[in-house]
C-alpha cells in the first residue's frame, strides 16, 4: 500500500514498534522529538548532518543529539546528506520531505510517501539499495562524545557572530514581510482592507515575539477528544505537562488549576488551565475582577475576541469590558503583542443598543474621564495580568468553554510548546492540517 502523509511522526511511532529488522533513520537536522527515543531497544542506526552552522542556527539540536550517543544509539554523520528517509529491511519504507525535528512534526509544510504491504518489493528494495550505496560511499563516521564536545567549543566561538548575523537578518525580513502584508489585494472596501492589513500585522508581530521568547526544548502533542457524554478534552501523549525544560537545561513548573495564555497558530488568543495530561477548559475571555486602583468600584473583564466587531479600530485583539455593578460602563479596544498593549480610546455603551444594561450616565462620564487622564495606569493595570498565571483578587474562575470550540473538533491534532516571556510561561498550540 502506498499512502501520502503531511505528518508521519504517528506513523513511525507505529513502525517502529511492529519492526522485528534493523531501522535505518536519515534525517539532515534532527531536534527534540517524540520518535527517536522510541529506538531505545531496536536494532537501529540514525543518519544526520553534523556541521557548526546547523547547530548555530538551531536547525540541529546539539544537546538532543547528546542524549541520542548517551543513549548508546548509533548515530552516524553522513556528509551532504539532504534525503530524509525512514525504513527497515523488510516491512515499511517512508521517504519525503520531514526531518525529525519538532517543526517537521507541526510547524512546516510537509509531504510524504509511506510504502508498506504489497507494494514493498520493488519500490522498496530500490531505496534501499540506493541507501546502502550511500552509506558505502560516503564512508560515515560516527559520531562519539568526545566529537560532540570539540563541536561545541566550535558553536560557541561562532555564536555571538551568528547571532549579530541572524538579528540583522531577521530584521530585514520581518520588514519585508510588513511590506508585503500592506501591499495586499485590494478589497472592494477600504475599511475592510485597512482592518486586514492590521490583522496581518498583529500576526507578523505576534509570530516575531513568539520566536524571541525563551522557548522550552519540548514539544508535546495532542487530539482533540469528544466521545459519548464525555467533555470533549485535548489529551496528550505526554505523562506531564507541568514540568517544561529550557533551554538552559532548568525546568520551569506549571501548576494545575491556573490560567495560562495560550496563543494558537500564532493568531488566536486564549486562557486555559492544564491538568497533567490533558486541556478540558479554554477561555476566551477573564474576568480580572476590581484591579484598577484609581476605580475601586470597576470590575474588569477581558476578552479576546471580536466583542465589538466593526465598531473596534483596527488591529484590536483584545477588549477589556468595564462594569460596575453588572452593568456596562464602556469598553476598551486594545492590540496585544506579547508585551504591554496598546490602549485605544475607550467605547462608551450604544444609546440604541436595548440589550445592554447601562450604569447610570453620570458614573460612565467619571469613568471616561479617569481613563483619558491615566491612559498608563490603566494600562499598566490591565498588561499585568494578561499573561499572569496568578489569578487577581476578585477574579471569578475560569472555565471557559470546551477546548474543541477553541482548537478545533473531534480528534484534531494540536503540538503544544511553551514560550517563557519573562517570568510568564505562555502556552503555543499549533494545529496539524
Amino acid at each position: 500500500m502506498i499512502r501520502i502523509r503531511q505528518n508521519l511522526t504517528k506513523t513511525w511511532q507505529s513502525q517502529f514498534e511492529g519492526a522485528t529488522t534493523q531501522i535505518t533513520v536519515l534525517s539532515p537536522y534532527i531536534t527534540p522529538n517524540d520518535t527517536l527515543p522510541l529506538l531505545k531497544d531496536k536494532d537501529a542506526r540514525i543518519y544526520t548532518l553534523f556541521q557548526v552552522r546547523d547547530f548555530v542556527s538551531g536547525a540541529s539540536d546539539i544537546k538532543f543529539l547528546t542524549s541520542l550517543v548517551k543513549a548508546k544509539h548509533q548515530v552516524y554523520e553522513l556528509k551532504t546528506l539532504h534525503a530524509k528517509v525512514v525504513m527497515d529491511e523488510d516491512s515499511f519504507v517512508t521517504l519525503g520531505s520531514q526531518n525529525l525535528t519538532d517543526r517537521g512534526a507541526g510547524g512546516n509544510l510537509e509531504l510524504n510517501v509511506c510504502f508498506d504491504g504489497t507494494s514493498r518489493e520493488i519500490t522498496c528494495d530500490m531505496v534501499r539499495s540506493k541507501v546502502e550505496s550511500w552509506i558505502a560511499k560516503g564512508k560515515p563516521r560516527l559520531i562519539t562524545g568526545e566529537r560532540i564536545k570539540q563541536m561545541e567549543k566550535r558553536i560557541e566561538a561562532v555564536r555571538e557572530a551568528y547571532e549579530e548575523f541572524n538579528g540583522q537578518a531577521q530584521k530585514e525580513q520581518d520588514a519585508a514581510d510588513a511590506e508585503d502584508a500592506l501591499l495586499g489585494e485590494p478589497e472592494v472596501e477600504a475599511g475592510q482592507t485597512e482592518r486586514q492589513r492590521a490583522d496581518e500585522s498583529n500576526w507578523i508581530e505576534i509570530r516575531k515575539k513568539v520566536r524571541k521568547a525563551s522557548a522550552s526544548t519540548a514539544v508535546h502533542q495532542g487530539v482533540i477528544s469528544c466521545y459519548d457524554d464525555r467533555t470533549p478534552f485535548l489529551r496528550f501523549t505526554a505523562q506531564d505537562l507541568l514540568h517544561w525544560p529550557r533551554k538552559d537545561g532548568s525546568i520551569e513548573q506549571l501548576y494545575p488549576r491556573k490560567r495560562y495564555l495560550c496563543i494558537l497558530n500564532e493568531r488566536e488568543f486564549g486562557w486555559a488551565r492544564l491538568a497533567k495530561t490533558q486541556i478540558t477548559r479554554i477561555a476566551q475571555h477573564i474576568t480580572l475582577g476590581r484591579i484598577i486602583p484609581g476605580l475601586p468600584k470597576v470590575e474588569v473583564e477581558l476578552w479576546a475576541q471580536g466583542e465589538l466587531g466593526e465598531k473596534a479600530p483596527p488591529g484590536t485583539n483584545l477588549v477589556a469590558i468595564l462594569l460596575i455593578d453588572d452593568e456596562l460602563v464602556c469598553t476598551v479596544p486594545m492590540r496585544y503583542l506579547l508585551a504591554n498593549p496598546e490602549v485605544k480610546a475607550a467605547i462608551p455603551p450604544s444609546r440604541s443598543a436595548v440589550d445592554e444594561v447601562r450604569a447610570p450616565p453620570k458614573e460612565t462620564k467619571a469613568v471616561l474621564k479617569w481613563l483619558r487622564e491615566n491612559p498608563r495606569k490603566f494600562k499598566l493595570a490591565i498588561s499585568k495580568h494578561i499573561a499572569s498565571n496568578n489569578d487577581a483578587p476578585g477574579h471569578r474562575k475560569t472555565y471557559g468553554g470546551d477546548a474543541q470550540d477553541f482548537v478545533g473538533p473531534h480528534l484534531t491534532t494540536v503540538n503544544m510548546g511553551v514560550a517563557f516571556k519573562g517570568k510568564n510561561p505562555i502556552l503555543i498550540l499549533t494545529t496539524q492540517p
